[in-house]
């Protein structure tokens, strides 16, 4: 009896020496710690609506006559435009599937005018198709592709 009373003392002296022990490491962690980290605003599919600007089209920075190629999402009427320096391209949002972040672009319509560099448009026209999904934050946006892979890269 007298060995079950002095193991039973022991556990309960260890356990609120540790316990004073935890409480005072975190109170030295707080201390140190006192500079708060701002998490990311991640931005959901409401936010998409308005202009974007083109970074990147498949890793490549894209820039075509000078003009930075632009992204316009009209969620009322489900409708993207994007203008890629010289011919202007149009089509339907979609969400398909269940996840929160699916989208696509179908039906697009380009206009035809000739330019002098079309790699951008065509970049552009290209990815387009492949863009499944989207992710990003309130001042970035990444077009991605089946495989979670940034196609296309936007900024506000």
């Amino acid at each position: 009896m007298k060995k079950v009373l002095f193991f039973a003392v022991m556990a309960l002296v260890c356990m609120v020496s540790c316990k004073s022990q935890k409480t005072e490491n975190t109170e030295e962690l707080n201390d140190s710690t006192a500079v708060a980290v701002e998490e990311p605003e991640y931005i959901t599919y409401d936010e998409l609506a308005g202009t974007w600007y083109v970074l990147e089209v498949n890793g490549e920075n894209v820039v075509m006559n000078d003009t930075t190629p632009e992204f316009t999402f009209n969620l009322d009427q489900m409708y993207i435009h994007v203008y890629a320096g010289c011919n202007q391209i149009n089509g339907n949002i979609e969400r398909k599937g269940r996840a929160m972040n699916s989208i696509e672009f179908t039906d697009g319509l380009s206009t035809k005018m000739a330019c002098e560099d079309e790699k951008a448009e065509l970049a552009i026209c290209n990815a387009l198709k492949d863009v499944r999904s989207f992710a990003g934050t309130k001042d970035q946006l990444e077009l991605q592709n089946e495989n979670a892979e940034t196609i296309i890269l936007l900024k506000r």
